[in-house]
């Protein structure tokens, strides 16, 4: 299972100014459903209480070189706190701010302290920013990549293949 892309700049002002906001006031939790052509956050689906909140998004308007792989038709869901999202992205927007680069997220596995060596690891939202430099005190270099922040976004274990089927059933009726 893989998920890699480059969040786009109008998609981070969607999300950190208008949808976030919104879904947070909703609840605190929800699935991120990733397909091959859309993006969703989806609100309290497996919660028969509650009102039912999804925003959907065609991966374009959210993000750039977007690339998704699983076993599950392409299909990729994971629940996640929106506090926690809410706060990488305010983070990303402070060093945005004062430098320029690119985001990248991607789900990855890292082990925690104290977890055994060998273990699957816990899997993460990784916000990535870098930007790219040409030259230093006004000389030319060699262009390499330069760090800028790494922001971890804990994710529950992707659902499995019979979860999102109820998924996609709970977004098309």
């Amino acid at each position: 299972m893989k998920f890699k892309a480059r969040l786009s700049m109008g998609g981070y002002q969607l999300l950190l100014s208008a949808f976030l906001p919104a879904l947070e006031k909703v609840d605190k939790e929800a699935h991120l459903y990733l397909t091959p052509t859309h993006v969703r956050l989806c609100q309290n689906f497996f919660n028969l209480n509650g009102v039912h909140a999804c925003a959907s998004f065609k991966k374009e308007t959210i993000f750039e070189d977007y690339k998704i792989q699983s076993k599950a038709d392409n299909c990729i869901a994971l629940a996640v706190d929106l506090a926690h999202i809410v706060r990488a992205l305010q983070s990303i927007r402070r060093v945005l701010a004062s430098e320029s680069g690119e985001v990248t997220v991607k789900l990855v596995r890292r082990q925690s302290p104290g977890q055994p060596m060998g273990s699957r690891g816990n899997p993460y939202l990784a916000f990535d920013v870098r930007r790219c430099i040409d030259h230093v005190d006004g000389v030319s270099v060699e262009p390499f990549e330069q760090k800028l922040l790494l922001q971890d976004v804990p994710v529950s274990e992707p659902l499995a293949s019979a979860d999102l089927e109820r998924l996609e059933q709970g977004l098309t009726t």
